[in-house]
């Protein structure tokens, strides 16, 4: 029986997401024994786990933005690259600033390049058991948290925290890089699966602007769903007594008030219309 190659691509993802997350959230291993050798306190170490995050979600944007234009290897193979060599040179650092740069902001950037590129790959690779295969890269985070830490622990005790770091690093290298070779570009659904999959590629690309679009729709629409009834309710208690035509006219001019302009009035009237 032949395995459908989309399985080596997830089982690639459990292995990348592992290493790469399960590196940058065993900072807390470190913190003891960092502050003993060096000499800072544990808030300024912790403040690398700050600046992981704060890199992370910017960077993932980037990241997902260069796996459209090159492709998910590329990207995954270039954030391997620089996972290893944020680790292995934090695990030089002379001050605490150093460390700060190196560990929070370069494995921050790298980490942001695994979870979304490999989690697209998937879904794009899959019309069958495609849950389950998010649901597994996923898994990677948690297996990375429960592996990666004790193993940390183990090399800090032995060699010391540089050392351990050093190891990560090289790890990292080793793993994920030929992790991410093995990462391919989905083939093409099938044309049976509706319209959308014969449809011209140009019309079905989630573009930014459609994003965008997206976006400020979803404002309007939170506007008009929990803004709009909350500043009715509290502040006008006599529409339950009013005829139709009334309250329509009434969703209106509230509509006007929560959300400014007054070109916003027609949308409030389809509410209107629904909710009457």
């Amino acid at each position: 029986m032949k395995l459908f190659y989309g399985w080596v691509i997830v089982g690639a993802g459990i292995v990348i997401t592992c290493l790469g997350m399960g590196s940058m959230m065993s900072l807390g291993i470190f913190l003891q024994p960092m502050s003993l050798a060096t000499g800072w306190s544990w808030t300024s170490i912790s403040t690398a786990a700050l600046l992981n995050f704060l890199c992370m979600g910017p960077a993932s944007f980037v990241w997902g933005a260069l796996s459209d234009r090159f492709g998910t290897r590329v990207v995954v193979l270039s954030g391997g690259v620089l996972l290893g060599l944020g680790l292995v040179a934090a695990s030089q650092a002379a001050t605490i600033g150093q460390f700060q740069i190196l560990f929070g902001m370069i494995i921050g950037v790298a980490a942001g390049s695994f979870y979304a590129p490999l989690t697209a790959t998937a879904t794009r690779g899959f019309t069958r058991h495609r849950s389950l295969a998010v649901a597994l890269i996923s898994a990677g985070f948690a297996i990375g948290s429960m592996t990666i830490a004790p193993f940390a622990r183990w090399l800090i005790d032995d060699y010391g925290w540089r050392t351990a770091m050093l190891t990560l690093g090289a790890l990292s290298w080793l793993f994920i890089i030929p992790a991410a070779l093995l990462v391919r570009k989905p083939p093409p659904l099938p044309r049976a699966f509706g319209v959308a999959a014969s449809a011209d590629p140009a019309e079905r690309e989630f573009t930014v602007a459609r994003a965008l679009a997206a976006k400020r729709i979803g404002a309007k629409a939170t506007a008009l769903t929990v803004l709009l009834p909350f500043h009715i309710f509290t502040t006008d208690t006599q529409m339950l007594e009013d005829t139709p035509a009334q309250y329509k006219a009434r969703m209106q001019k509230h509509a006007e008030k929560t959300l400014g302009p007054v070109g916003h009035a027609a949308q409030a009237e389809g509410v209107a219309c629904e909710m009457v």
